[in-house]
């Protein structure tokens, strides 16, 4: 399940293709949150990009 909260209208399409490259990266399975505070897209998936490469270099 995936729950995207944004303040900025329009951005449907984009979102679409940038969710679709990082689980095509990352096939995750499990409930994802994702509130933007008004970044972009392409800013989310930087820091969901982040987020993984340091959850791939724990033990």
């Amino acid at each position: 399940m995936l729950d995207i909260t944004t303040g900025s209208d329009g951005f449907g399409k984009v979102w679409q293709n940038v969710l679709n490259r990082f689980f095509a990266r990352y096939p995750l399975n499990g409930k994802f949150i994702v509130h933007d505070f008004g970044a972009t897209p392409g800013v989310v998936n930087l820091r969901l990009t982040q987020a993984m490469e340091a959850l791939k270099d724990e033990k």
